[in-house]
């Protein structure tokens, strides 16, 4: 019989028995460095999950504040693709983008295009005419962007 006040022995056991599985499975999830992404950069990086047909890129912002922001992009072809509609089904090939820390917002870099596709800096699109970019579940840690989602 426990003592009032502390806890059973299996239930201590239990409790680290959870934390050495948690910590394990954080060390098998992902990791994308980003110790190079000073404030006010962006980059891409291959996403882990990516496998063909549904391809996908990972931009990384790192906001003047030290923030980071991570987002999927859909690639069709070894190109980013702009959303279609609101499910981001892959539309218009984007050949690059722009990333304006002084206004706050990032777009396609794409002369012909509409202003329709521009977003904030933390992903909420700036016109209704498209949905807000798809941000990535993780944290950073060390370094690197630890990916907390696992898909099958």
């Amino acid at each position: 019989m426990a003592d009032a006040g502390r806890a059973p022995a299996w239930a201590l056991a239990w409790l680290l028995s959870a934390a050495c599985l948690a910590a394990h499975a954080q060390a098998e999830l992902p990791r994308v460095p980003t110790a190079q992404l000073a404030p006010g950069q962006f980059a891409f990086a291959p996403d882990p999950y990516s496998q063909p047909p549904f391809e996908s890129e990972l931009m990384l912002v790192r906001e003047p504040s030290g923030r980071l922001r991570v987002w999927y992009l859909p690639v069709r072809e070894g190109r980013w693709r702009l959303p279609e509609d609101g499910r981001w089904t892959p539309g218009r090939p984007c050949p690059g983008w722009r990333v304006d820390f002084r206004a706050g917002t990032l777009r396609c870099e794409h002369p012909d295009l509409p202003t329709r596709y521009r977003w904030a800096l933390d992903g909420r699109a700036l016109s209704g005419a498209v949905p807000d970019l798809i941000a990535v579940p993780g944290a950073e840690v060390e370094g690197h962007f630890v990916l907390h989602l696992r898909r099958p």
